[in-house]
């Protein structure tokens, strides 16, 4: 993502020559003002947003869309993003380190130890000089929890977003897969004490029209040998960007394509993969930027097929990820998440999707994000965030980290994290979840492209915790705990958990910000040891329902004292 002249249709003037600009009006002037994008308007509120220096190319529809929440048939579950402060959420995590390395376009972080020293490495984009080519690189972790530079990929090429790490002739020998401009690119190691350093080979995605997201590295068809899925193009009519299944062939040292879908909506993005119809054979499902929804099947070795199509009342369905089976009733799920503006805030529409019947799908419940960018980085992940079994849905947005865990007491999601990322000129890429020293603490990663050098870096935070990790020991730090409540925010009631190391008489008590005692939940009363629950209503000492707003909540004993912030939303 380098340095180049702005380009922009007359529509600038229609969305920035005017005060009182919406969020979305501020949204559009934000990229437009940066000196790396290209944006114009190619139709009617379809706008084309391009990093010249990286052939990326994504098209967003900025069409008003209709508040029909009310109208929906399913359940519809609302986070407001915009009034909820991402302070109340520091008790999760803490910022540990900066490491010199990022991402781009949505592509996670990769963990491995590719020359099998024992030591942590994590592949990503390496770019430390504002206006040099970006590379693929390779760091290592340290003793000190830094990440140093082992290798680079050769600058012959813009070379970035490492994809995934495969060893896709079964020779033992890792490869990582690395997007170049058109193509991705695999390198290989040559010693098992090596980094992949030998390019085995270049396959084309991309013929003409530019670069996308998309790759997914998989076995798609059960066959032993690897797949890739994504979205490229070629000169072949219809015109524009396709979908495409190839398979790696020992014989070519190639994948070879095996499957050419050219979506009726001319830009799709996003997929995942899984035996959602249970039918014994895998499905990839991709979204499109008029909101329709496409699922290719596959029916038997090297053969795909288009078996379900439908539409969400959203535009800019990109994002796309599966986590299983999230509420544990026997069905495999897939999320299609749409990021468009509402009365002129732009937001995300989540939609939870499963199989009715063989090839047949449909939505079961909506989860809406109030407050989200639209124009940037706009990318759904699943990782288990909290170590319940359970796959949450992470979000990455050009300036926000959002990430939601199910919640089987409620049958609804909890707002586990928000962060608001408000440097100027900067954006994330990608967010990655990773258990760095395997002591069951997942580490946050955010990636992040800005002016600083180096341009592309990433954010490491650790968790907040009862336990506190300094090389790689695990130390008690207190026998007290109040722990967050849950759900947090609520609109119904919360449990508030405390643990206790002796019998004791404690009080928890809620108060608004100005400190004035709002709710006694517990006074003075004898308490034995180990884990309580208390749950709150919401309602004040008066038995009224309390405004929406953060309150305090504070666990008081002889020896302990602990505040924590909670949100109330009606």
């Amino acid at each position: 993502m380098k340095t180049l002249l702005l380009i922009l249709a007359g529509f600038i003037l229609i969305y920035f020559g005017q005060p009182g600009q919406t969020e979305k009006q501020k949204e559009i002037e934000r990229f437009s003002s940066r000196n790396d994008i290209q944006v114009t308007e190619v139709e009617k509120n379809i706008l084309k947003i391009e990093y010249p220096a990286d052939w990326y190319v994504k098209y967003v529809d900025i069409s008003e869309q209709e508040n029909e929440f009310n109208k929906a048939t399913v359940n519809v579950q609302e986070f407001d993003l915009i009034n909820t402060p991402d302070s109340i959420f520091d008790f999760r995590y803490r910022f540990k380190n900066q490491v010199p390395i990022g991402q781009a376009f949505g592509n996670p972080l990769l963990f491995y130890d590719f020359n099998n020293n024992g030591k942590l490495d994590v592949a990503g984009l390496y770019d430390i000089a504002i206006d040099g080519l970006a590379q693929g690189g390779i760091l290592e972790l340290q003793d000190d929890s830094t990440f140093t530079l082992q290798h680079l990929t050769a600058k012959t090429d813009t070379a970035f977003s490492p994809l995934s790490i495969t060893d896709v002739d079964n020779d033992g020998f890792i490869e990582l897969n690395i997007k170049t401009t058109q193509h991705f690119r695999n390198y290989e190691t040559v010693l098992l004490d090596s980094f992949p350093k030998v390019i085995r080979f270049d396959h084309e995605m991309w013929q003409h029209s530019g670069i996308g997201s998309t790759e997914m590295f998989t076995y798609f068809d059960d066959d032993s040998i690897l797949d890739v899925f994504y979205r490229g193009d070629d000169t072949l009519s219809p015109r524009g960007s396709k979908v495409y299944v190839a398979e790696y062939d020992i014989t070519k040292n190639n994948f070879i394509q095996k499957f050419r879908f050219p979506p009726p909506t001319w830009d799709v993005s996003g997929v995942s993969i899984g035996d959602f119809d249970e039918d014994g054979f895998k499905e990839a499902v991709t979204g499109s930027i008029k909101g329709d929804i496409y699922v290719i099947e596959n029916n038997a070795n090297d053969s795909y097929s288009n078996t379900f199509t439908s539409t969400v009342n959203t535009s800019n369905a990109y994002l796309n990820c599966t986590t299983g089976d999230i509420d544990n009733n026997g069905k495999m799920e897939f999320f299609i998440g749409a990021s468009s503006y509402w009365d002129g805030i732009g937001g995300t529409m989540v939609f939870w999707f499963e199989a009715v019947g063989d090839n047949n799908y449909e939505v079961q419940r909506q989860i809406f994000l109030r407050g989200t960018g639209v124009l940037g980085t706009t990318e759904m992940y699943s990782y288990d965030v909290n170590l319940d079994g359970v796959n949450d849905l992470v979000f990455a947005f050009s300036h926000q980290v959002v990430i939601l865990t199910w919640n089987n007491d409620t049958g609804l999601f909890d707002l586990y994290y928000l962060y608001n990322y408000e440097i100027s000129g900067s954006e994330i890429q990608a967010v990655t979840i990773y258990d760095v020293y395997n002591n069951q603490e997942p580490d946050l990663f955010i990636s992040i492209y800005g002016n600083n050098v180096p341009v592309d870096a990433t954010l490491w935070f650790v968790p907040k915790s009862i336990t506190n990790i300094s090389k790689n020991k695990i130390i008690k730090i207190n026998d007290f705990e109040l722990f967050q409540n849950y759900p947090n925010p609520f609109n119904g009631v919360t449990k508030i958990v405390f643990n206790l190391p002796k019998q004791e008489s404690v009080n928890l008590t809620i108060y608004n910000l100005h400190g004035k005692e709002v709710k006694r939940l517990l006074s003075n009363q004898g308490r034995t040891i180990g884990r309580h629950e208390v749950v709150w209503d919401g309602k004040n000492n008066a038995g009224k329902e309390v405004a929406s707003g953060v309150y305090l909540y504070s666990l008081v004993s002889k020896n302990f004292i602990q505040t924590k912030k909670l949100l109330y939303l009606k």
